[in-house]
């Protein structure tokens, strides 16, 4: 494994029982007994890890969300395309059993054609700003840390949109347990798909700090 500092990298590889650890991301790709590199540092923190595994030439799996632009994303998927390699998102969810039988009920037909989706997420982690999830600067919020579930369950079992539309928009709420409050950022998108759907849409919403 690797971190910023070697002492941290001790530290975790002692705790979970990893047999090397390396003091800097550099030396956990140039190590050539590595052939996939893991990217699981705070969302902010997932492009220049990335770039520097496929620049060793490394596999890369990397937490949602992938990348915390378009920029970023088309970035990383150029240079993986360039050496011939292997970069997608660690999104669990995809490899449940239960989505497994999902995709076959949709592909038989067993539950007729498939017209519309409509997901909403949305999870409660009280109103301290500090919490990633609530720091946007973090890559918290209701679109990264959130939204990616509705999207990537609508993309996975209906496939690849042809449009994308989203809206955002704040409030200001107060905590139910008695909590201070703060902006609670929503978004809600559209998600239009493939004429092999009749034109279909996913409408989804999702929320952070309720």
């Amino acid at each position: 494994m690797g971190s910023r500092s070697q002492q941290s990298a001790q530290q975790f590889a002692a705790e979970f029982g990893i047999a090397q650890a390396h003091g800097s991301y550099q030396e956990l790709v140039e190590n050539d007994a590595v052939d996939i590199v893991y990217v699981a540092t705070p969302h902010p923190m997932h492009y220049e890890p990335t770039m520097l595994a496929i620049a060793a030439g490394k596999h890369v799996l990397v937490e949602k969300p992938f990348m915390l632009n378009r920029t970023q994303a088309e970035q990383v998927r150029e240079a993986a395309r360039a050496k011939n390699l292997l970069v997608t998102e660690a999104m669990w969810t995809r490899y449940l059993p239960h989505m497994v039988r999902i995709r076959q009920l949709i592909a038989s037909g067993a539950i007729g054609e498939v017209r519309a989706l409509f997901a909403d997420h949305a999870q409660s982690f009280g109103s301290d700003p500090t919490h990633r999830i609530n720091a946007l600067e973090l890559g918290g919020g209701a679109l990264l840390d959130l939204g990616v579930y509705p999207v990537s369950f609508a993309w996975d079992v209906l496939g690849a949109p042809n449009q994308c539309a989203g809206l955002r928009a704040t409030r200001r709420y107060r905590c139910r347990h008695g909590g201070r409050g703060g902006d609670d950022p929503r978004i809600r998108g559209d998600l239009h798909l493939p004429e092999l759907l009749s034109g279909g849409r996913v409408q989804y919403r999702t929320y952070s700090g309720l």
